[in-house]
């Protein structure tokens, strides 16, 4: 396996070697050989062994490309100047037979780096999952492996190997870090050291755990989906083992950005947990208390989800981190997250406090400049049941657009009958849902060139107030009189009957959706 001359160069530092690189990124070393002083052939990819003296009968012509030297006599300057070659030199006091052993190990490293890589990048490529990647990693290292997202939720594990560590054994059974373990890590230096790292970091903190950790951090774009653990259970942590480390945790990003409909846009450490609400990953009360409290997420009584959908032809997912500052800024007190494309936010307030109109003509001001909508859910008080009102807001969004509503803002409870109305179409004819009379009531319009259907449409849709639909039309109260009681000699009906209203008012909103 291949290694770059400086790649060999940091193998064998601790020798103090000093080096005069002719080539270097394009220098591949696939062996290592001895040399001799009569020799004139030599390859570009073997790394030459031997003593300064001899090199000195090589003509410069018949040099080697790669050579590592004992320098056994002083070199002259007028050599160095023509020198055309990757030269290491080595004090004399060196003992080659210990750097060969250490060169051999490099080599060693390099061909199994080399071969986990490629298991590693075949279970990506192949769209495998994080606990596959997990069963790799620990085939790998020969320990046992855990993963965690921003929030310190545990997200995958090595499961057949038992461990004698409470620490271990508890982010396995509660899934998550304790409020009582957070504040041992929290007081930690360690513990902030690695928050900040982004290189492998060896912790040894006996209060949490009696064997020691590697803790990298899982980074995208300089910002933190979550961490990555090693623990020195089966074998003893290696020098050469953070590289690997470093090699799982980039193949770990990709699958949590793949997997994950979540981009994490501040690296706040509520937005994994929020997505996980989301995904509907996230249902058990308690648990979820704790993670609030430790997360600091102190939500209000009534929560709202709002979520923000582009409708512009240019794709601005690169614009959402910026959108979520403005909108926040709109907003006081929202916690947002970039999710499926759309920015959703949770709004909460008290009883005394809503989404009143002043915030709602700052956002729709907002999002008419930026060719954007919103959806907002029927209030709630349980954070458990975001998922659900979180459908509640994209579905508003979909309902209003259909209905060519030319509107900013879609408010889930003026569609919440529309969305009963699709949920049952998906097992019956909505026509079926009709009252009979209306159809009789569009066929005599048909046939006699009259708009009764109409009058009749704001006449429901202003709760039946003859004042307010005659307003509505622009007619006298009278004539709006006259065309209610026409509509129900037509359809042979009693408005005074409230199932009948009903019944109407139904028809009225599958009407609406363009069923009929």
């Amino acid at each position: 396996m291949n290694m770059y001359i400086n790649e060999i160069m940091d193998n064998i530092n601790q020798f103090e070697p000093e080096s005069y690189i002719f080539k270097q990124d394009s220098t591949y070393i696939s062996t290592i050989e001895a040399f001799n002083k009569d020799q004139k052939l030599f390859q570009s990819d073997i790394l030459y062994i031997g003593n300064f003296s001899d090199i000195l009968h090589i003509s410069y012509q018949y040099l080697p490309i790669n050579v590592l030297c004992i320098v056994d006599t002083p070199i002259p300057p007028e050599y160095l100047k023509h020198l055309k070659t990757n030269l290491i030199v080595l004090n004399k006091d060196v003992d080659i037979i210990i750097v060969l052993k250490e060169l051999e190990k490099s080599f060693s490293f390099h061909q199994y780096y080399i071969q986990s890589s490629l298991k590693l990048m075949e279970a990506l490529l192949s769209g495998k999952n994080i606990q596959y990647i997990l069963n790799i990693g620990t085939e790998i290292f020969g320990n046992p492996l855990l993963i965690g997202d921003s929030s310190f939720k545990t997200l995958g594990y090595t499961y057949d190997i038992p461990i004698d560590d409470p620490w271990w054994n508890e982010q396995i059974e509660a899934n998550y870090v304790s409020s009582s373990s957070m504040m041992v890590l929290q007081n930690s230096k360690e513990f902030n050291r690695c928050l900040k790292s982004t290189e492998p970091e060896l912790v040894d903190n006996k209060r949490l755990s009696k064997y020691r950790y590697i803790v990298n951090n899982i980074m995208v774009d300089g910002k933190r989906l979550g961490h990555f653990c090693v623990i020195e259970y089966k074998r003893q942590f290696q020098q050469s083992d953070n590289r690997l480390i470093k090699l799982i945790c980039d193949i770990l990003a990709s699958v949590m950005q793949r997997n994950s409909s979540l981009y994490c846009s501040k690296g706040e450490k509520y937005e994994y947990f929020i997505a996980n609400l989301l995904d509907g990953k996230e249902q058990d009360h308690e648990p979820i208390q704790k993670r609030l409290k430790y997360m600091d997420l102190y939500l209000k009584e009534n929560l709202y989800v709002i979520t923000i959908h582009n409708i512009g032809e240019n794709d601005r997912y690169e614009l959402l981190p910026y959108m979520i500052e403005v909108l926040e800024s709109l907003i006081s007190g929202v916690k947002s997250i970039i999710y499926h494309n759309n920015v959703v936010m949770i709004f909460s307030c008290d009883s005394r406090e809503t989404l009143n109109k002043g915030i709602l003509k700052k956002l729709s001001d907002f999002l008419k400049k930026q060719h954007m909508v919103a959806g907002i859910s029927q209030c709630f008080n349980d954070i458990t049941n975001i998922r659900e009102h979180y459908l509640q807001s994209i579905n508003s969004i979909e309902l209003g657009m259909k209905m060519n509503d030319k509107k900013t803002i879609y408010i889930y409870n003026d569609y919440s009958v529309y969305d009963l109305l699709n949920i049952a179409a998906e097992h019956r004819n909505l026509k079926s849902f009709c009252n009979p009379a209306f159809f009789k009531l569009i066929n005599y319009d048909d046939k006699n060139n009259t708009n009764y259907v109409e009058s009749l449409l704001v006449y429901l849709s202003n709760g039946t107030n003859v004042r307010s639909a005659a307003h509505a039309l622009n007619i006298h109260r009278n004539t709006m009189d006259y065309r209610i009681n026409k509509i129900q000699e037509i359809m042979d009906l009693k408005f005074s009957d409230p199932d009948v209203i009903l019944s109407l008012y139904l028809s009225y909103k599958i009407f609406n959706i363009g069923i009929i």
